[in-house]
Parts: C-alpha cells; structure tokens; sequence
C-alpha cells in the first residue's frame, strides 16, 4: 500500500505518515546528521541527502537505512528519480534503480542503486558526475 504514504523531512530525520491508518507512522532517523533533502518517489524506498554530503536509501518495509555513502563532498541539496529512465519504469514497490543527487558546489551525479552496496560506490566520484563548470565550458 505504497499509495497512501506521505513523506517528509524533519531536521534530523525522516516522517512517513500512512493516511489511512495514522498507527502506521513511522520515524526514520539520522543520529547527529541534518537532513536536507529528500525524494519520495511512490515505492517502498526513500532517498535522504545530508548536510556533511552523505545519502542514504532507507525501506520503508523494514523500518530501516539500506545503505548510507558519502556522495558528495558538501551538502547534498536536492534529490530526485528520473521516471523516463527505462530502468526506472516499473517501480512496483522496489528502489528505483537510478536516482540524482545535486549538491551546494554545483554537482549533479547520477547514481546506480545496483552498485551502491559496492565499495567501489562509496567513492566520491563513483556516480556519473556533471558540474556546473562543465557546463559553462561547453563543448571543446
């Protein structure tokens, strides 16, 4: 019953709030980390971006932070899950397989939910990575 979830942040973790049985709410929180930024994208999965650069995937399901890695050096401003990624098409209740994280210095990455229990996703650059610089240099 992902249909009737709202989410929402607070400043130290996450609220889910199931709209037609409010004993269902649930708590998801971040001990000592300043949430930011988050995306809901209608499945069983949330994504949270963090002051000190950190993103963590959490399920709902169970109650608990499926994985949390350092995406960016500085905050993580926003997030977000690219639907018309054919990837992406068929949530069904399971985490997307593609979401992008934007960070204050300028960056974008677009991440792989397939790699992140890789270490090698845990590196700062493991994501795809656009700037804002790149942009503004054009194409050579």
């Amino acid at each position: 019953r992902v249909d009737n979830r709202y989410v929402g942040r607070t400043r130290d973790g996450l609220v889910v709030r199931d709209l037609e049985d409010p004993e269902l709410d649930l708590k998801l929180g971040m001990s000592g980390k300043s949430v930011l930024s988050m995306c809901y994208p209608g499945s069983n999965y949330i994504v949270s971006g963090c002051s000190d650069g950190t993103v963590c995937t959490w399920d709902a399901r169970s109650k608990s932070k499926s994985h949390e890695f350092k995406a960016h050096a500085r905050r993580v401003k926003g997030l977000a899950v690219p639907f018309d990624l054919s990837a992406n098409a068929g949530l069904a209740g399971e985490i997307p397989t593609y979401f992008v994280s934007a960070s204050s210095e300028g960056d974008l990455k677009l991440w792989d939910t397939r790699m992140i229990g890789d270490s090698s996703a845990r590196e700062p650059d493991a994501g795809a990575k656009a700037s804002r610089d790149e942009e503004e240099e054009g194409p050579g």
